[in-house]
């Protein structure tokens, strides 16, 4: 295998298989493509497009601040009515809008002919797409690189690969000949690349979904003990059933049972025996074979975990618009304006037949149960309007007075402000879903100097964020504060989390509450808390249990000699990248 095959097959798992998308050669013929990208675009595309003098910038991107706030606070009816048809998007799991651009100068570029690029050469993007607007959002796209395998054994069409930043397509696939196949390929794998760029959600991992249901992986358990233990009944029911089978055929109909296909019993038997009389004949003597029946039970039950994977990956967010990316390739502003993306999600086909709506659209995560797909999480309803007394605790804690300056990060709803500047501190605000009374200095985590501070409060903010999450907002926390600077972190106890009602296991923690909008919530107890702050921040910073506020409270210091923190967007609500299954 090359090198390049190879890196095909280790980042398989985390990759797209496009079986729906449609190829760029009709034969020997090159077909004229177009690539016409409806890609959904953030601030920094939006702000490179302000730079380029192709767009108002900062109506543009007061545009997203107001969209992202009306999102939870307005009838869906009403929202559509004020942004959709203003080409604006939204991203449920990261807490983002977006911008829907167009680009219908996309083409390959001229001479092209991708059919005889050597295997494994590895070209840069510009060398093979021309891409004038997109390249002017996101200029280092021209980072991206492309490269082709050969490889008639792997189901993949094509992949992007985000730690080699690279799209690989297999020119052995079957769909490769039909018409447009890479560059629709590209526009999808090209929407993963901005949701990277844009901290928008990715997608989830297709392999991974499928591990995590229980289902499925209990079936394929007990269907491959019985395909293991079929060839000798496999012999005899070849043998003694005069229905036209002869043992050969009846052992490869067993042995392709277990194809991750997602197939019924019945349906990968009609393609191994291309007879459906047969089939009925064949599962009607089967009932006499105990380890034959076995495996024809096994893999209906691995049908319908392989099924609901595929439900659960397809309604991940980051695969949502990235398949949109494609369906609206080509669209007139019109069209778009009298069709907009919130709208097309749920007369979509694809998500129809997966269940897909916008509030059940989100990324599967290890332990989340099927209801949790019926709701959207928003952090935003932890905010409360009595929290002044809290502050003035945490404040204490940190003795803030005149000259200080102070991080809130996690503001909520502000109400801590006024009681810092009345001490004589300087105060800056992060809050990434702020009320509409509500303004504060930062809405994106990313935009945040680093070292800011050197005094920091983070008030009931850490157990509302899943893990991953979590984690990116403590090393967030640490780049924001000055050295010698000082943090308060105070989360939800463990016991009161844990006497809620109306809970679901989900991670961690538990999702918590009733109706379309709910909370994630994990609690900890003081040592837990401590040592997970620790071990997050190491050894440049030191963390000490504090008392005084209800929860479980730290305080950290960040030393002098602390090294500067690489920064991830802990509000991204960012997911694997994704694969669709074979089949799909």
């Amino acid at each position: 295998m090359s090198i390049t095959g190879s890196l095909f097959r280790m980042v398989a798992p985390a990759l797209v298989d496009n079986l729906e998308a449609q190829g760029l050669f009709k034969g020997t013929t090159r077909a004229t493509p177009s690539l016409v990208p409806e890609m959904f675009i953030g601030r920094e595309g939006i702000s490179n497009l302000g730079e380029a003098g192709m767009i108002d910038a900062p109506a543009a991107t007061n545009l997203l601040e107001n969209a992202q706030r009306d999102w939870f606070k307005l009838p869906a009816q009403e929202w559509d009515k004020l942004y959709a048809k203003e080409a604006i998007a939204f991203d449920p799991v990261a807490n983002k809008a977006m911008l829907e651009i167009s680009d219908k100068n996309v083409d390959l570029q001229k001479g092209v002919d991708l059919n005889k690029i050597p295997e494994n050469e590895i070209l840069t993007f510009d060398e093979i797409f021309k891409a004038d607007v997109l390249k002017k959002a996101y200029p280092d796209i021209e980072d991206v690189t492309v490269s082709f395998i050969d490889d008639p054994v792997s189901p993949r069409l094509a992949a992007y690969a985000p730690e080699q930043n690279m799209i690989l397509f297999n020119r052995q696939h079957p769909d490769w000949k039909k018409e447009d196949t890479p560059v629709k390929v590209a526009l999808h794998e090209i929407q993963h690349y901005v949701q990277g760029k844009e901290l928008f959600t990715r997608g989830e991992s297709f392999t991974g979904v499928l591990n995590q249901n229980d289902s499925y992986n209990q079936a394929t358990s007990s269907l491959t003990k019985a395909i293991t233990q079929s060839p000798a009944e496999s012999l005899r029911f070849g043998k003694t059933e005069k229905l036209g089978f002869n043992p050969d055929n009846v052992a490869e109909a067993i042995a392709a049972l277990s194809k991750p296909d997602g197939l019924s019993a019945r349906k990968s038997l009609e393609q191994s025996f291309k007879d459906k009389q047969m089939v009925d004949k064949f599962i009607a003597k089967a009932s006499n074979y105990p380890t034959i029946s076995t495996a024809l039970q096994a893999k209906d039950q691995a049908s319908q975990g392989y099924n609901k994977a595929v439900a659960d990956y397809m309604k991940v967010a980051g695969e949502v618009f990235a398949r949109q990316t494609e369906q609206r390739r080509g669209m007139s502003a019109t069209e778009r304006a009298a069709n907009p993306a919130m709208r097309a999600i749920e007369t979509d086909p694809q998500n129809i037949m997966a269940g897909v709506t916008i509030d059940n659209m989100t990324a599967p995560r290890a332990g989340t149960t099927e209801q949790a797909a019926d709701y959207t999480i928003n952090p935003g309803k932890t905010q409360r309007s009595n929290t002044t007394p809290t502050y003035e605790k945490a404040f204490d804690l940190l003795n803030v007075g005149e000259g200080d300056t102070v991080l809130d990060y996690g503001a909520g709803m502000g109400l801590g402000s006024s009681s810092a500047r009345k001490r004589g501190a300087n105060v800056v605000t992060f809050e990434p879903i702020p009320p509409k009374d509500f303004t504060p200095d930062f809405t994106n985590a990313a935009d945040i100097p680093e070292a800011v501070a050197n005094k920091l409060v983070n008030m009931n903010v850490l157990n509302v964020l899943p893990p991953t999450q979590r984690n990116e907002a403590v090393t967030s926390i640490g780049r924001s504060l000055m050295p010698n600077g000082e943090a308060i972190i105070n989360v939800r106890s463990a016991a009161e989390v844990n006497a809620a009602k109306n809970k679901i296991k989900s991670e961690d923690g538990f999702i918590i509450g009733s109706g379309k909008e709910r909370t994630f919530q994990k609690g900890f107890t003081q040592k837990e808390l401590k040592e997970y702050v620790s071990n997050v921040l190491g050894e440049d910073y030191t963390v000490e249990s504090v008392s005084g506020l209800s929860g479980a409270t730290v305080k950290i210091k960040k030393l002098q000699s602390a090294a500067p923190v690489q920064f991830a967007d802990p509000f991204a609500m960012q997911v694997p990248q994704s694969t669709i299954p074979e089949g799909m």
